[in-house]
């Protein structure tokens, strides 16, 4: 199909309908109709954002569709949707996508200043409406559950959770994310052993999920006491978190999504490191402000992530405070990095901050061991690449972070989220 045709099928009460691009219109024919809209007829042409739930062979569920408005009353419609049978559809977005070019600069060139409109469709509002009330009445219950499982027990709470992470999990769709992702990061490790991880996976998941209530009381590691508690740390990280006091300078310590991947902060906090955290807020109302609460109890300062963290971390670093930040997932428009051997984009901000105050960088991270113990590791700080002007290089430091990520997530690959899509 060339850049001047399309055709698609709206609905089920509808035919396909064929659409061409002449010398001045528009032309298009459903079966025996035939239309013909002239380019100077066109007086707007509105952008919607459609969401489609039951578009199973869709792999985004919200589309965008334009409609044309004419002068003389008509309208037509356009979509990268096409309509089989009930709740399948065929996407058609390459050709859409072409064939609305071509029309958008014909139009253009017949109306230098044609009128455009963007706007969400009803189904995305009413989606948009859902999810806000849904998420409101989730919040308060996942708020009752909160506290009724803060009287129970941290570690008994934690395998329960697990353990129906454990047989849920792989009924979930990112299950087949995960399972995609490990076979090509461990291409040669065999199907039962990938099993196994997934199913690992999972528990440590619903264990994390099991501990958030406990946050505030995980950490129990005292130096003068010699009975061995939750937390474990080698002499080796204390001696570095030492020599990272004395600094006395800003660092930026890099963490992953391992174990439990709250734990990194909670420790700088609690070995005297001052800090400020980035964060992601919850999305489920009432809980998200008491999970905030306890977090900013264990942590220290929070800085949301999204627009101005940025500018909000660059001015903690000048106050002389250093971060706590996770770096391993998808970051839309960040800098590429290999990770087993693909590309994906990671987060430049450390980079950045790195070669703009010459900051230190180190890696923090967590190991669950058995019976609910948790190991505390800090590397030492990274020799980071520079540039022929001896700058900090921005893209090289992200590698050599996610090198030094994909090294802890080969070492427990079943403590890692991977579900989650990393290389898009």
């Amino acid at each position: 199909m060339s850049a001047t045709q399309y055709s698609y099928r709206p609905h089920i009460f509808s035919r396909e309908r064929s659409y061409s691009l002449e010398p001045g219109a528009i032309v298009w024919s459903q079966g025996d109709q035939r239309g013909r809209i002239a380019f100077g007829d066109i007086k707007e042409v509105r952008l919607y954002r459609l969401f489609m739930p039951g578009a199973a062979a869709i792999q985004k569920q919200i589309i965008s569709r334009m409609h044309l408005q004419c002068r003389s009353g008509k309208r037509l419609a356009l979509s990268p949707a096409h309509y089989r049978r009930p709740y399948s559809w065929e996407d058609r977005s390459a050709q859409y996508v072409n064939f609305a070019n071509r029309l958008l600069r014909e139009l253009q060139n017949t109306d230098p200043k044609p009128k455009f409109v963007t706007s969400q469709h009803w189904t995305m509002r009413l989606r948009l409406s859902t999810k806000r009330k849904s998420a409101a009445v989730g919040g308060h219950i996942m708020l009752l559950l909160f506290w009724l499982i803060r009287a129970l027990n941290p570690e008994r709470t934690s395998n329960i959770v697990g353990k129906v992470m454990e047989r849920v999990g792989p009924r979930l769709r990112g299950h087949r994310i995960a399972r995609a992702n490990l076979k090509a990061a461990f291409p040669e490790k065999a199907a039962s052993e990938i099993e196994k991880i997934l199913k690992a996976m999972w528990r440590n998941l619903g264990q994390v999920a099991g501990e958030y209530a406990f946050l505030d009381r995980l950490w129990d590691f005292d130096l003068s006491n010699a009975k061995p508690g939750r937390i474990v740390i080698e002499q080796d990280t204390l001696d570095r978190i030492a020599r990272m006091r004395a600094l006395n300078k800003p660092v930026l310590y890099f963490a992953a999504h391992l174990a439990n991947w709250e734990l990194p902060p909670v420790m700088a906090k609690a070995l005297g490191l001052q800090c400020v955290t980035v964060y992601r807020p919850p999305e489920f109302g009432a809980i998200a402000d008491q999970i905030v609460n306890v977090r900013a109890r264990v942590m220290g300062k929070l800085v949301p992530a999204g627009p101005g963290a940025a500018i909000k971390l660059k001015r903690a670093l000048d106050q002389g405070l250093s971060i706590n930040m996770l770096v391993d997932q998808h970051f839309v428009g960040g800098v590429d990095a290999l990770f087993f051997g693909r590309f994906c984009k990671v987060n430049p901000t450390f980079g950045r901050l790195a070669r703009l105050l010459d900051c230190t960088i180190c890696g923090s991270r967590i190991v669950r061991l058995a019976d609910n113990r948790y190991r505390c590791e800090l590397t030492e700080p990274l020799l980071l690449p520079r540039d022929t002007a001896g700058k900090i290089d921005i893209v090289g430091t992200m590698q050599m972070m996610t090198w030094v990520i994909e090294g802890w997530v080969r070492e427990h690959p079943d403590q890692w989220l991977w579900m989650h899509r990393r290389w898009r």
